[in-house]
């Protein structure tokens, strides 16, 4: 998934008329935040049930 990210990766404008190219870095950005996110909450779970 980080490769597909790095490879749709351009500039991500803040304005309110975002491009076509901005949107999908924006959807990749959040897909890559809520995946590092459950894994990390799914790494801390293992850690607490095995300890």
């Amino acid at each position: 998934m980080h490769l597909l990210s790095s490879s749709v990766r351009c500039s991500l404008p803040l304005s309110p008329s975002a491009t076509h190219c901005g949107f999908l870095e924006y959807i990749f950005g959040l897909f890559n935040f809520w995946c590092s996110v459950l894994q990390l909450l799914s790494a801390l779970t293992q850690t607490v049930t095995n300890w």
